[in-house]
């Protein structure tokens, strides 16, 4: 700051210019910054766990690859970077954020709890006729109903699963 003059600082702040003309005494204020060198990496992750290679700290303008694999049992369902692209792997499992360190990155994401698909195999005689609305795949956590009877002339002897037998 100058107090009579025209102040102006280079676009690269390397330099900067007082003109005027001299009518009182001219003071001078000027501040000098360190310039950044680095930049820090910011994470808020819900169920998302970052890899342990994931740099805290990226060189100016040095490209960088963040890593990210959802907890066990989740996806990620959201995931930004104030720097840099996201990219997803096809299940969202994991994402990778890749880009040129030109701020501060701040990385904020979550993931959500994805129920386990179970797969319904039934082993049979050829007496037992099964309905055909039993499911062949039941969710994690739902609740399910199957149906059996059987062929005229015959009766179910015994039915068992893996969760008992009747």
């Amino acid at each position: 700051t100058s107090n009579i003059g025209k102040v102006s600082i280079a676009t690269n702040k390397m330099s900067a210019t007082i003109t005027g003309t001299a009518t009182e005494n001219i003071v001078i204020n000027g501040v000098a910054v360190e310039e950044v060198t680095s930049y820090t990496v910011t994470e808020n992750l819900t169920n998302i766990v970052a890899s342990d290679t994931n740099p805290r700290t990226v060189d100016k303008n040095a490209s960088f690859t963040l890593s990210y694999t959802a907890q066990s049992g989740y996806i990620i369902t959201s995931l930004t970077s104030t720097v840099g692209d996201v990219t997803f792997n096809v299940d969202h499992s994991s994402a990778t954020i890749t880009g040129v360190a030109t701020a501060d990155i701040v990385v904020t994401g979550s993931a959500t709890y994805q129920p386990k698909t179970y797969d319904v195999v039934v082993d049979k005689d050829a007496h037992i006729v099964a309905d055909p609305a039993n499911p062949e795949t039941i969710t994690e956590g739902s609740s399910y109903t199957f149906k059996f009877t059987s062929e005229s002339g015959w009766l179910i002897s015994r039915c068992t699963s893996n969760y008992g037998t009747a």
